[in-house]
């Protein structure tokens, strides 16, 4: 389905496609987890890796930070 959307959007004349990014990797199996699978499948398709900068996260209701902050690890 992903390669038939590039397809489409190739043929609209886009010259680039989003592929949502790699997992961050794991240093103690360099080249045995999954995101170095999924590293090689984007980027067989000639594409290359763009890094940008990590996403900023801010309170918009008055809650504590500490309280944000715990309920956070709690989902985990």
């Amino acid at each position: 389905l992903q390669f038939e959307a590039m397809r489409w959007a190739r043929d609209q004349g886009c010259a680039t496609y989003d592929l949502q990014g790699l997992p961050d990797q794991d240093p103690e199996r360099p080249g045995n987890d999954d995101g170095h699978r999924l590293e090689w499948l984007k980027t067989g398709f000639g594409g290359e890796i763009v890094t940008f900068p990590a996403m900023l996260e801010r309170q918009h209701v008055p809650v504590p930070s500490w309280l944000a902050r715990t309920l956070k690890r709690i989902e985990r």
